[in-house]
């Protein structure tokens, strides 16, 4: 799904602005922190596996499992940074 056409530029000052958000909000920082400068370097197909390979790693922490009890209940979130 695409919701908005832009530069390569445009998408890249988007996502860092979307990732500044998330880390003030998180106890944890987003999927794709660190592996972000590499995969602007590799083939889609790569990108997307280091993307996957981040997202893993939040998925078993509390401040997760927070996030969707959180969204769930239609309240604010209580993260932790576990």
């Amino acid at each position: 799904m695409v919701n908005r056409v832009c530069t390569a530029a445009e998408l890249v000052r988007r996502r860092l602005k979307r990732q500044r958000r998330l880390r003030e909000c998180a106890g944890v920082d987003p999927p794709g922190k660190e592996v972000h400068p590499l995969r602007l370097n590799v083939d889609l197909r790569t990108g997307l596996a280091f993307e996957i390979e981040s997202y893993n790693r939040t998925v078993v922490t509390e401040d997760r499992l927070e996030g969707v009890r959180a969204f769930g209940e239609k309240r604010k979130t209580a993260f932790k940074g576990k």
